[in-house]
C-alpha cells in the first residue's frame, strides 16, 4: 500500500509505503501511519486495500472532525465503509492524503541544471559574508567618490542595509517557492547569487565616472546601465526561478526579462520620455583622476581660454 501526502493543490509532499493492505492513521504512537496533525484523532482512520479491484476502503473511527472526500466536500459517515478510488484525494484534519498504486505513473526525471557545479559553490555562508562585505566596501568607495567633501557617508550604510533586506526578502521568496514545488530550498544559494549581482551592478556604477567623462557624449551611460543591468538581473532572475520550480526554460527566461524591466522601470521611464534638458556628462561632484582621462586634462589657463571661444559675446554696439 502506497499512501502520499500531499499540498491542499495536490502536489507531493512525502510518500510512505506499506507492505501490508490494511494500516491505521492518527496521532498515536500504535498507528501505521503517524501524522502530527493536531486536528486528526489518536485513532482516526482506517485503511484496507482491495488487491483485485485496486480500490480502498476508508473508514472513520468516530472522529470529532471527520474524513472529507476533497473534491465532491462528502463528509464519511463515522464507523461505516467507503470505497475511495486510486488516486482520490481525502483530507483528515488539515491533512490531504493519497492512495496510489504500483503502476501509478511517475513525473518525468527532472534534468540536473548545468549551473549545479557552480550553484554548489556559491550555497556557502562564508560566500555570502565575502560578498557582503565586498558590497559594502563598493557602496562606501562609490559613496566617496561620487561626494569625496561629504562629512555624512555614515548615511550611505542605509543604503546597505536597504540591499540586505532586499537579499533576504529575494531569497526568502524563492526558498519558499522551492519547498512548495518539493525542492531544495537552497537560501544561501538564492542570497548569494543576488549579492553577486549587485556587486557586479556597483562595479558597473564605480566604472560609470571614468566613462561618463571619456565617452558620455558618445553613447549616453544610463542606456548602457539598463542593458547591462537587465542582462544581469534576467540571468540571476532565471538561475533562480530553474532552481526553485519546473517551469520552462524559456518562461523562465521570459520572468527573468519582465522582473529585470520592472527593477528599472524608473530608469526606462526616463531613457523613454527624457527631460526638456540633459547634461552630458551628467553633473556629478566625482573625481575622475587623470590616469582614467583618456583625452587628458587641461591647465587652468587653456580651459578659461577654450570656455571663452564655445561662448563668445556678441560685439558691443558703438552707440551704447
Amino acid at each position: 500500500m502506497i499512501v502520499e501526502i500531499v499540498s491542499k493543490a495536490g502536489k507531493r509532499i512525502d510518500v510512505h509505503v506499506f507492505e501490508k493492505n490494511s494500516i491505521s492513521i492518527g496521532r498515536g504512537y500504535d498507528n501505521d501511519l503517524i501524522l502530527s496533525d493536531p486536528y486528526i484523532e489518536g485513532e482516526h482512520l482506517q485503511v484496507s486495500l482491495d488487491a483485485e479491484s485496486g480500490d480502498y476502503q476508508v473508514e472513520d473511527l468516530a472522529t470529532l472532525n471527520g474524513t472529507r472526500l476533497d473534491g465532491s466536500g462528502q463528509t464519511l459517515q463515522s464507523s461505516s465503509l467507503k470505497q475511495v478510488s486510486a488516486g482520490q484525494p481525502i483530507c483528515i484534519g488539515k491533512t490531504y492524503l493519497r492512495f496510489v498504486s504500483k503502476s501509478e505513473p511517475l513525473p518525468r526525471t527532472l534534468k540536473l541544471s548545468s549551473f549545479e557545479p557552480m550553484l554548489h559553490r556559491i550555497s556557502g555562508w562564508w560566500v555570502g559574508l565575502v560578498a557582503t562585505c565586498v558590497l559594502i566596501g563598493l557602496v562606501v568607495l562609490d559613496a566617496y567618490i561620487s561626494n569625496p567633501y561629504s562629512e555624512e557617508l555614515l548615511k550611505d550604510f542605509n543604503s546597505v542595509l536597504i540591499v540586505l533586506a532586499m537579499v533576504g526578502v529575494y531569497a526568502g521568496f524563492w526558498a519558499l517557492i522551492a519547498r512548495l514545488n518539493s525542492r531544495e530550498a537552497r537560501f544561501f544559494m538564492h542570497a548569494n547569487l543576488i549579492l553577486l549581482g549587485f556587486i557586479v551592478l556597483s562595479v558597473l556604477d564605480y566604472l560609470s565616472y571614468p566613462y561618463e567623462f571619456n565617452f558620455g557624449w558618445l553613447v549616453p551611460f544610463t542606456q548602457l546601465n539598463i542593458a547591462v543591468n537587465l542582462v544581469v538581473l534576467t540571468a540571476v532572475f532565471y538561475i533562480s526561478c530553474r532552481q526553485a520550480t519546473e517551469l520552462k526554460a524559456w518562461l523562465c527566461t521570459l520572468l527573468g526579462i519582465v522582473l529585470g524591466l520592472l527593477f528599472h522601470y524608473q530608469h526606462i521611464s526616463v531613457a523613454l520620455y527624457p527631460p526638456d534638458f540633459i547634461a552630458s556628462p551628467s553633473y556629478s561632484m566625482a573625481l575622475t583622476p587623470p590616469s582614467l582621462q583618456v583625452t587628458g586634462g587641461v591647465s587652468r589657463d587653456e580651459f578659461i581660454r577654450l570656455a571663452n571661444d564655445s561662448y563668445q559675446l556678441p560685439p558691443e554696439d558703438e552707440n551704447e
